[in-house]
């Protein structure tokens, strides 16, 4: 796993890697950041950011409150065009008004579902609405129960999104962009996902030993909902 620290004082900077290669569509999942820059009411968010992310590769950006890190995966995503650099998917360059498409999925910070249906129905009208067109209902139930699979989230099928755990829902959110199988997803503050119902307080190492647990237990579940496999007509 890659680390990438972001120091709100010095703002975000990383190293420069060398020059983007042409990646092919089979490859997929390569994103490159090239001097970007952000700024905002006169202060300097990201400066000079320069980084490679390969397919399979995990990285996680650490830093404190208001180092940059959500502007910097939004940007990553496509989702905010920088001020200054660019951002490439698999070559492409995506920071000048491109959509990203289905490929790229983005997990904010905040729940992205509706909190008063019941888990399965509201990942049901999620998935008619991002599968491909030509998607039957059959087909997409089966992605979404597989999903909820993935993300021990069976059992809770039935239960409304918001007598959700915490950790729950934010799986439930993740659960959102995994439908799609995109080639590369970024998450903020995923450890949430599967550390909510450990955290204690004036437990400083046991914590640690959480947030480690909970990071390998990401791992395994990007690993198993990222394979390739078919789930869907039109893929």
């Amino acid at each position: 796993m890659t680390e990438i620290t972001l120091n709100p004082a010095d703002t975000a900077t990383t190293l420069t890697p060398a020059a983007p290669v042409e990646v092919t569509e089979a490859a997929g999942g390569r994103i490159d950041a090239i001097r970007v820059g952000e700024h905002a009411g006169g202060r300097q968010i990201l400066d000079d950011v320069s980084f490679s992310i390969q397919p399979g590769e995990l990285v996680a950006l650490v830093g404190g409150s208001g180092a940059g890190k959500t502007t910097l995966l939004e940007t990553l995503a496509g989702l905010r065009v920088p001020s200054a650099g660019q951002v490439m998917h698999d070559g492409v360059r995506i920071d000048a008004g491109a959509a990203s498409g289905p490929s790229v999925g983005y997990v904010p910070q905040d729940d992205i579902i509706h909190v008063e249906m019941p888990l399965r129905r509201t990942l049901q009208y999620a998935a008619r609405l991002r599968l491909p067109a030509g998607t039957s209902s059959e087909q997409a139930d089966r992605v979404v129960d597989q999903t909820m699979s993935d993300l021990d989230l069976a059992d809770r099928r039935d239960v409304a999104v918001r007598r959700l755990s915490g950790g729950q829902r934010k799986r439930a959110s993740i659960a959102v962009e995994l439908l799609t199988q995109p080639r590369t997803s970024s998450w903020t503050n995923p450890l949430q996902a599967w550390t909510h119902r450990r955290r204690r307080r004036s437990c400083a190492g046991r914590c640690v030993r959480s947030q480690l647990a909970g990071l390998l237990q990401l791992a395994s579940t990007l690993s198993q909902c990222l394979s390739p496999r078919p789930r869907a007509a039109g893929r």
